[in-house]
């Protein structure tokens, strides 16, 4: 499970673990969403103090995970 990073340390590029929704429950970003600078300074305009950012994927393992769920499709 990702834990709340101070946004102060988020840099550009990283990626939402989970929906970012304002206090009145309106989504502001979905997860998954890469963070600009531009998106960044608007959440911190807006208060925000914390975001939960996704752990980086390893590419190496990011590749064997597509070619194991493409060999289990053609076993299919």
């Amino acid at each position: 499970m990702n834990a709340p990073v101070p946004i102060a340390g988020v840099k550009p590029g990283a990626a939402l673990a989970e929906d970012l929704l304002d206090d009145g429950g309106k989504l502001l970003r979905p997860a998954g969403y890469s963070l600009t600078q531009a998106a960044l300074d608007n959440l911190r305009r807006r208060g925000i103090e914390t975001l939960t950012i996704a752990a980086p994927v390893d590419s190496a393992e990011d590749a064997r995970l597509r070619e194991a769920a493409r060999a289990r499709v053609l076993y299919i």
